[in-house]
């Protein structure tokens, strides 16, 4: 008996090791699958578990990008833009979700995203849900026209001039706490253009 409590630590300590090993031997697909739950930083960390996960999280086909675990936005957005430059551009993305509670230091940052999203074919013709929070200024929502497969817009806190949409396959558009300004000519009308629009959720 004293013998078995003696190992005990040893076996979960193998036992752990055993555990941490694993996600190397599964096959890239249901690695993909998993990193695609975390936040891009959790993904590109795996890369020092073996040679075979070195370059996976480039081919992620979600990215989440989260600002939660960053000391301040320079370093968020820093990691943003080496991101967007370093992963493999022929990979179909399906959901891009940024989550900025910090105030961006460029305030035009999340127009940064967007122009990836809508200049990277293997992106404008699959993703099919967009999520958006953060305090910023966005000049090319129009453009997000542009993605023929995208179902889901959900913007939070941005700040636009856009007053219309115009996103044909649009399904689903979430607004929370935005400011559209229209001026004195235009009139805010986010449904026009949304032919297939089902559920427009608006909170302010």
């Amino acid at each position: 008996m004293k013998g078995d409590r003696r190992d005990s630590p040893k076996k979960e300590e193998k036992n752990k090791e055993k555990e941490e090993d694993m996600l190397p031997e599964l096959p890239e697909e249901i690695i993909l699958r998993i990193l695609s739950f975390v936040d891009a930083k959790t993904a590109v960390q795996t890369s020092v578990l073996n040679k075979r996960c070195r370059c996976l999280w480039a081919f992620l086909p979600v990215i989440n990008f989260d600002d939660a675990s960053f000391k301040n936005v320079i370093f968020f957005e820093d990691f943003v833009d080496k991101f967007l430059s370093c992963r493999d551009t022929s990979t179909n993305v399906f959901n891009v979700n940024f989550d900025c509670r910090f105030g961006l230091y460029n305030d035009y940052f999340v127009d940064i995203i967007i122009e990836h999203v809508t200049d990277t074919p293997s992106i404008t013709t699959t993703i099919e849900v967009l999520s958006i929070r953060a305090m910023s200024r966005i000049t090319n929502l129009p453009t997000l026209s542009l993605c023929t497969s995208l179902t889901t817009l959900k913007l939070s806190y941005i700040f636009t001039q856009t007053t219309n949409f115009d996103i044909p396959s649009l399904k689903h558009l979430y607004i929370r706490s935005c400011q559209f300004c229209c001026g004195l000519v235009n009139t805010f009308d986010p449904v026009k253009g949304c032919v297939n629009l089902e559920s427009l959720p608006l909170i302010f």
